[in-house]
């Protein structure tokens, strides 16, 4: 009874101090990794994780607390012993969730402290005014109204995230995919295979790209044709309706890799809930690299893609107004990676 009303009476100070924090900006969870297997439920108290950054023990006498959460199961932080290497020790099993092993790799999720974190644990209106509950296939939202995505349910351990309006949730995949091409390769006739083409340095290029999973995004490639030298080019990823998610580097990275995948990274890795549509979006500063553009849109459900405006290189918009129609050799190739 005692842990139940404890439980309860933390639920009641998250919703106090996400309250008191609703002015500040949005928080886009960045989850870290277990650098140690979790070998024993029972016995074993600390966790090894790849990085310390957020986490921290239990302020004296203040009740705050940085929860994780692996594979459905909720601990609590109790004391840092060291940050490098980073290791924890936590109390396991929270919020009604079962301790489990754990495989070194796995990705931990985590809060900060006095706001329960990102995890949603089935407290209406916990994350925002008049957003209430994830829900599960559906149900609005508003995205910039919330102040930690994506949510988790920990009993569940499906994961929502607000996109395009829209309450969007997937379960995390134990063995996702390492890369998400989009289009398919051989699905889509692209324009000019063998060589490419170059986009004006004036705009940006978005295409729309389906995730079908959960995926934890370190970045998106681009397709270079068969010359990829001298400009530099940089990415950034919008939800259905063309609210910015994450981006590369405002300088860009040189192109590089002729007729490949050139990989470029976010600024900070991104968990994106799927499935669920985004548009991935590319900026270059020169014409000299070639890239492979969609040259044709076929089947029952053919993607968009299309140039977005006139765009400065290195500026990236908040928002976009994503293409609505197809339009041949304005849609770079992709993949998530």
């Amino acid at each position: 009874m005692n842990k139940i009303l404890n439980r309860l009476l933390f639920g009641v100070a998250s919703i106090l101090a996400l309250a008191h924090q609703f002015a500040f900006a949005q928080t886009i969870v960045t989850p870290t990794t277990l650098s140690a297997a979790v070998t024993s439920v029972n016995h074993q108290k600390t966790f090894a994780l790849a990085s310390c950054t957020g986490i921290s023990a239990p302020g004296v006498g203040t009740g705050t607390v940085t929860e994780v959460y692996i594979d459905k199961e909720l601990s609590a932080v109790e004391a840092v012993l060291s940050t490098s290497p980073c290791v924890v020790t936590v109390g396991r099993g929270q919020g009604g969730t079962v301790s489990t092993l754990h495989a070194s790799g796995a990705l931990v999720f985590y809060g900060p402290p006095g706001a329960s974190g990102p995890f949603f644990v089935g407290l209406a209106n916990v994350a925002g005014v008049g957003n209430g509950a994830p829900v599960v296939g559906g149900g609005a939202c508003t995205r910039n109204q919330l102040l930690y995505l994506p949510m988790i349910d920990v009993a569940t351990g499906v994961f929502s995230d607000c996109l395009g309006g829209v309450w969007v949730s997937g379960t995390q995949s134990a063995l996702p995919p390492s890369h998400v091409a989009s289009p398919i390769v051989g699905g889509i006739a692209v324009t000019s295979l063998t060589a490419g083409v170059a986009m004006p340095a004036t705009d940006m290029s978005c295409t729309e790209a389906n995730l079908p999973s959960n995926k934890l995004l370190t970045g998106i490639g681009l397709l270079n044709g068969a010359t990829a030298s001298t400009d530099n080019h940089l990415v950034a990823l919008y939800d259905a309706t063309g609210h910015l998610l994450a981006n590369s580097a405002t300088a860009g990275v040189l192109a590089a890799g002729a007729s490949d995948y050139q990989y470029i990274p976010f600024t900070a890795k991104f968990y994106a809930v799927g499935p669920a549509q985004y548009y991935a979006c590319y900026q270059t500063n020169g014409t000299t690299g070639l890239v492979h553009m969609v040259d044709s849109a076929t089947g029952a459900d053919p993607l968009w893609a299309g140039y977005i405006g006139t765009q400065t290189f290195g500026t990236i918009p908040a928002t976009i107004t994503v293409p609505t129609t197809f339009t041949t050799a304005q849609g770079v190739m992709v993949a998530f990676y």
